[in-house]
């Protein structure tokens, strides 16, 4: 079985020809210490405040002893709709993007990515939180690009915001699956439905699961300002969370604006949640319609 490679980022400079060695072949690696401590703990207070800033908007007082995992447990209880707010304003805050958009991140992105204008779009960002014994956000095998679909050659950088241990589950991927689109059931009615449900919207076709477990390897022991790049194309999944401590986690994606197919179409990429499935569109061939 192939090794994850893994690099230490160290004062601006890491070992660039492994790393495209290994992304091209294996479609992911992991750079350790490559997010800023700084941004993190900014977007970590910025959390921390947008909750307390709700909670009290619902009549909550006394919440200075509350932790990042007490103050989500709270405001789930009133309403677990007020969550997405959250998702939705963490997304669009200067905080966040700070991160995403860091200058180290964007160093090992443009390694990958070079002489090419990164598309980004705002909705393929995430803020996500797996809380403990919850599944209904489990996302199962998948791969990033029927949810994007910027270019063919976009990544995601899967960076997270409290140390990862075993049992609050380890991100699962297979190496070197990104070399070819994986066939995939769409299940329309997942696509407005709303209530976190929505990776539920493809699953992959045909494929022995049993198989990708087999020959899955383990993101393990990720700790703040480590990254995780991985191709679009890159069969993955989250693990289950059994601990006693949510697992946040932000996720980022970047494409090339300069590949044809995208030049080609007008930079046409998804935004939102409506209408018609881009991936869809480009690659019918791929797309099995679910039975309901």
């Amino acid at each position: 079985m192939s090794v994850l490679t893994q690099l230490r980022f160290d004062a601006g400079s890491y070992d660039r020809e492994t790393l495209l060695e290994a992304y091209h072949e294996h479609g992911a690696v992991i750079v350790r210490g490559v997010a800023p401590a700084q941004s993190l703990e900014r977007l970590r207070t910025a959390i921390r405040k947008l909750f307390v800033a709700r909670l009290q908007s619902q009549g909550c007082g006394q919440l200075d002893a509350l932790d990042l995992d007490d103050l989500y447990v709270k405001l789930s209880e009133i309403d677990e709709s007020l969550i997405g707010e959250i998702f939705a304003i963490v997304r669009n805050s200067a905080e966040f993007n700070q991160l995403v958009y860091a200058q180290d991140v964007l160093q090992v992105v443009r390694d990958v990515l070079p002489e090419t204008c990164l598309q980004v779009v705002t909705e393929s960002h995430q803020l996500r939180i797996d809380p403990p014994g919850k599944n209904k956000r489990f996302h199962d095998w998948h791969y990033d690009y029927c949810y994007g679909t910027l270019s063919r050659s976009y990544l995601t950088a899967w960076l997270p915001l409290v140390a990862v241990t075993r049992e609050m589950g380890y991100l699962r991927g297979v190496l070197g699956s990104h070399k070819a689109l994986t066939p995939v059931d769409y299940y329309a009615e997942y696509a407005t439905m709303g209530r976190f449900l929505g990776h539920n919207i493809y699953q992959l076709h045909g494929v022995d699961i049993d198989g990708l477990e087999r020959d899955a390897i383990d993101f393990s022991d990720m700790v703040p300002g480590d990254a995780a790049f991985f191709n679009c194309a890159f069969l993955h999944r989250s693990g289950h969370n059994v601990s006693t401590q949510s697992r946040w986690t932000v996720t980022a994606r970047y494409g090339d604006a300069l590949d044809p197919a995208v030049v080609e179409r007008g930079w046409q990429t998804i935004r939102g949640k409506s209408g018609v499935r881009l991936f869809n569109e480009l690659h019918p061939e791929l797309v099995f319609t679910a039975p309901h």
